[in-house]
């Protein structure tokens, strides 16, 4: 039966093995003590207060908005949108779809960006599996964007039409 201690145990001469065979002399002792015999430490962060935890999330709003030209155009459509929901009076429940769809395409473009920023990290050459699920997620806000012009038409439309004929 192989447990973690076994697993890492056979690692380490496997890693020692492999030195022995490209070097002339044995592998340091603090090598295989340090290096390959120690399992590795799960990550544990540090408690955080509410106020760290929400200062956290303002600065992921900004690090998802920055330098993302999408941002700009999904900024003005919710400008436009709120200006005509004040100026054609539309109802309250009009105003919960409208902030709604609004608020689902923003979030979506943020977990979006979350995405790209860590397939850049995750490796810098070209993987088909980091490229398809880039690719999902961009769909993901293509589809609630959609969602939102077709809410939007719903919404605007018929007062819209109303003031142009």
């Amino acid at each position: 039966m192989h447990n973690e201690s076994t697993c890492a145990t056979h690692q380490a001469l496997f890693r020692e093995r492999l030195w022995n065979d490209y070097h002339p002399l044995p592998m340091p002792a603090f090598i295989v003590r340090d290096f390959f015999m120690s399992a590795p430490k799960p990550f544990q962060p540090s408690p955080r207060t509410w106020l760290s935890k929400f200062q956290d999330a303002f600065a992921g709003v900004y690090h998802g908005i920055a330098g993302q030209s999408s941002f700009l155009v999904h900024g003005l459509a919710f400008l436009v949108v709120l200006v005509l929901g004040v100026v054609l009076q539309i109802a309250a429940w009009e105003w919960v779809a409208v902030l709604l769809v609004s608020g689902l395409v923003v979030t979506l473009e943020l977990v979006n960006s979350a995405l790209e920023n860590l397939a850049r990290a995750i490796t810098v050459n070209h993987d088909s599996h980091i490229d398809r699920a880039l690719k999902i997620a961009s769909a993901a806000v293509l589809v609630a964007a959609g969602v939102a012009i077709i809410i939007g038409l719903i919404i605007f439309g018929p007062p819209l039409w109303k003031l142009v004929s």
